[in-house]
């Protein structure tokens, strides 16, 4: 796992998803895509950029500072349904 990990810790600190979650699909066994699903939904849920985003619906979610900051829910949820390990 530990290849398949990086492999998508660099995708998305490119912020490639696309190839983030080729790579999250390739490992054969269940428990290893589903950590590295929850590792792209957790960047899309905390780094995502609202102002490039197409979608109109945004969320509100802590930061680590305290501050609230905005997330575009819906494409988020979007890609995480895209793959067969994450329920949502």
């Amino acid at each position: 796992m530990n290849l398949y990990s990086k492999a998508v810790k660099l995708a998305l600190e490119c912020k490639d998803i696309d190839l983030a979650q080729e790579y999250a699909n390739k490992p054969s066994e269940h428990k290893i895509k589903k950590k590295l699903w929850i590792k792209i939904a957790k960047y899309l849920f905390n780094y995502q950029n609202p102002q490039t985003a197409d979608a109109k619906l945004y969320g509100y979610v802590p930061s680590t500072t305290g501050a609230k900051k905005e997330v575009n829910v819906e494409e988020a949820l979007k890609i995480i349904n895209r793959c067969n390990v994450l329920k949502v």
